[in-house]
């Protein structure tokens, strides 16, 4: 039928256009102070209810500094990954959630992953500062999923770059159209 390849588009357009707008609005709030990697809880509160609604199966937020945090759609719910190159090295604390409120695990793992090193953010600087840049598909190395991201990049106030990335399933996005 002609009419649905053009609800599709339409379909898309504006999924496209909620990722870049709830990209920028996350990036306001991590220079505002509400969202950062030190406090797993708070990022789950505010980003659960804003990408459950969409094929995003992972928000990363990461700084120049090699300090990130993942939020990580899982089959159980959903799971953190805070990383701290400088002061951690590659050991990286897991926390595993039912939803935004309720942990159910807690855990170390020793992994080779640099934030800086990923698609996601090294695509982020190379455009201007707060423009969102989408990326070729690539693996999202925590679960090998294909995935396209859209990621922003700003400064803060100390002058550190982060960049924030939201991922989309390749096989959920396939799904809507």
């Amino acid at each position: 039928d002609g009419v649905r390849p053009a609800q599709t588009y339409l379909d898309i357009e504006k999924l496209i256009a909620d990722i870049e707008q709830a990209l920028l609005a996350s990036q306001e709030w991590s220079r505002d102070g509400l969202l950062g990697v030190n406090d797993p809880a708070a990022f789950n509160r505010l980003l659960i209810p804003l990408i459950g609604k969409w094929p995003v199966c992972a928000v990363q937020l990461a700084s120049d500094e090699g300090r990130a945090m993942l939020l990580l759609r899982t089959t159980e719910g959903w799971a953190n990954r805070i990383t701290d190159v400088p002061k951690l090295g590659q050991q990286q604390r897991w926390l595993q959630w039912k939803d935004a409120n309720t942990r159910l695990g807690d855990e170390w793992k020793k992994e080779d992953w640099d934030p800086r090193q990923r698609p996601w953010y090294t695509g982020a600087m190379v455009v201007p500062e707060l423009q969102a840049v989408w990326m070729a598909p690539h693996i999202l190395h925590v679960n090998e999923a294909a995935v396209i991201s859209a990621s922003v990049r700003w400064y803060d106030v100390r002058g550190h770059q982060w960049v924030i990335s939201f991922s989309i399933d390749l096989i959920s996005l396939s799904r809507l159209v």
